[in-house]
């Protein structure tokens, strides 16, 4: 009966550490969750920031190559530089 006894001690023991692990699993999940979409959004901030900053830079690209044909073009003919 002892055995039993202290087999049904360390079950409950075993269930109590269960349930505090249990417990804290979940309070880590309640605060990973939210610093998790913080970095995503971060993330997600950050690579369309640079995105956006490639694309600034081709779009300026093309401006400097359109304005240089359209102040280099030939005079003679049409007044278009481009063929279309």
């Amino acid at each position: 009966m002892h055995a039993s006894d202290a087999f049904g001690q360390m079950t409950f023991a075993f269930g109590q550490m269960t349930f505090a692990f249990g417990q804290m699993t979940f309070r880590r999940l309640i605060i990973m969750v939210p610093l998790l979409l913080v970095l995503l959004l971060v993330l997600i901030l950050f690579g369309a920031g640079f995105a956006l900053k490639i694309l600034w830079w081709i779009a300026i690209a093309v401006l400097v190559l359109w304005l240089i044909g359209f102040i280099a073009r030939p005079k003679a003919g049409s007044g278009r530089w481009y063929r279309w």
